[in-house]
C-alpha cells in the first residue's frame, strides 16, 4: 500500500463514500458510484471495482456457507456426545451451537452461565469468550440471512492485526 491520498472527486460530486477499505489496495478510498457500484478513487488502485465484484459473489457463497453451517449445528446438537469435555470440542460447540441462552423470550428452560462455566473448565479468558461470542454472533447473522456484525477492527487480512486476536481456538496448538 502506497501513501498517495484518495481522490476528493467523489466527495466534490456529491457521491456518497462508504466505510471501509478497497481488497485490492487497502486504502479507505471508497464510494458509491454511476449505478450503485462501490468504487475505489485511487487512481492508482489496480482493481477499482474489486468491493463491488466481491459484493457480488457474496449471496450465493453466503447461501452455501449457511446451509453447510446449519448442518453442523444439527449434527453437533443431536450428537450424544459431551461437547464440554474437550477443549477443542466445547469450542466448536461455542461457535457451532451456543452455550449461552439465544432465546428471545425466557423461561424456566433456559440455561444461563454455560459459557462461564465452560471456560472455567478449559481456562478460556474474557478475551477468548467475547471471541466465541463474536464468531457465534457472526454465524447466527449468516443462518438468519443478515449481514455479520463488522469486525473490531478495519484490518485487510493482508498481514497480522495488531488489534484482532488470533483465531485459534482456546487450548488448541497454535
Amino acid at each position: 500500500m502506497n501513501n498517495h491520498p484518495a481522490s476528493t472527486a467523489p466527495l466534490a460530486a456529491g457521491l456518497p463514500l462508504v466505510q471501509g477499505r478497497c481488497p485490492a489496495c487497502g486504502s479507505a478510498s471508497l464510494f458509491l458510484g454511476d449505478g450503485s457500484y462501490v468504487t475505489c478513487s485511487r487512481i492508482d488502485c489496480p482493481e477499482p471495482d474489486a468491493a463491488s465484484t466481491l459484493l457480488e459473489h457474496v449471496p450465493g457463497h453466503a447461501r452455501a456457507l449457511a446451509s453447510t453451517f446449519d448442518g453442523l449445528e444439527r449434527l453437533l446438537a443431536t450428537s450424544s456426545r459431551d461437547w464440554q469435555t474437550d477443549p477443542v470440542d466445547a469450542w466448536l460447540w461455542a461457535v457451532l451451537v451456543g452455550w449461552d441462552c439465544e432465546e428471545t423470550e425466557h423461561t424456566d428452560s433456559c440455561v444461563h452461565g454455560a459459557l462461564e462455566e465452560t471456560a472455567a473448565m478449559h481456562g478460556w479468558d474474557e478475551q477468548a469468550v467475547a471471541k466465541a461470542r463474536r464468531y457465534r454472533e457472526a454465524l447466527r447473522a449468516l443462518l438468519s440471512g443478515q449481514a455479520p456484525p463488522p469486525l473490531p477492527c478495519t484490518c485487510t487480512f493482508a498481514e497480522p492485526c495488531p488489534t484482532c486476536p488470533p483465531i485459534d481456538a482456546p487450548g488448541s496448538a497454535s
